[in-house]
């Protein structure tokens, strides 16, 4: 599922559709992942973002995708009113609108909070930044309006005595959606079984037998 809940100094009303940004997600004990987020659409009422989750590699099978109708509600909170989810190659599933993690994704921040101007290097290029740090959180943030769809070029979040980095490594114009027409209604035990499938250990599903040794000729 999508990773960090992601701050941000752009308003999504005012962000070209079609900006996306690509990050470098690195997690305790995982291989590196690749975030992909994109502004899809928007209306007088709201926006539509992707948010796409995988491995480092362009071949790779092990994605998930995830559609949030988002509708400002005031300049500081963007409510969900429809999201779905595609794991992998199966058919897009709704998602209730009410999941907690999705409803708190995103933080629109006070650039008043901001620290001073930094000049920070990463892998999609240098950017003139500044630093969100929050009191009492576990949260650094480096920031740059010149960084749609949020403005976030990197960040460090302490999680459990570890720590998750987020990294811009691309960034652009373009972007289409791929979750379109209607989606499959919200089965939370399918939803499960296709996650660990998709990690390699399908809920429910049957070992294989273990090839019996082939016997030796006797001499």
């Amino acid at each position: 599922m999508p990773t960090p809940s992601l701050p941000t100094i752009l308003h999504l009303k005012d962000v070209p559709v079609g900006s996306f940004a690509t990050y470098r997600v690195n997690m305790p004990d995982q291989a590196p992942m690749r975030q992909k987020v994109s502004v899809v659409g928007r209306s007088d009422k709201g926006a539509s973002i992707e948010i796409q989750v995988g491995d480092e590699g362009a071949a790779s099978k092990r994605t998930i995708l995830v559609r949030i109708d988002l509708v400002f509600k005031n300049d500081a909170t963007w409510t969900p009113s429809t999201m779905a989810i595609q794991v992998g190659e199966n058919k897009a599933m709704a998602l209730p609108a009410q999941l907690p993690s999705y409803g708190s994704l995103f933080q629109l921040i006070d650039r008043n909070t901001l620290g001073k101007p930094e000049t920070l290097k990463v892998a999609a290029g240098t950017f003139k930044t500044r630093r969100f740090e929050p009191k009492g959180a576990t949260k650094i943030a480096w920031m740059s309006e010149n960084v749609p769809p949020f403005g976030l070029v990197k960040m460090s979040e302490g999680r459990a005595g570890a720590t998750v980095d987020m990294e811009l490594v691309e960034r652009g114009a373009g972007a289409k959606p791929v979750l379109v027409g209607a989606s499959l209604p919200f089965n939370p035990g399918e939803l499960m079984q296709q996650m660990a499938a998709m990690q390699g250990h399908a809920a429910g599903a049957p070992r294989p037998l273990k090839p019996k040794p082939t016997p030796k000729p006797k001499p």
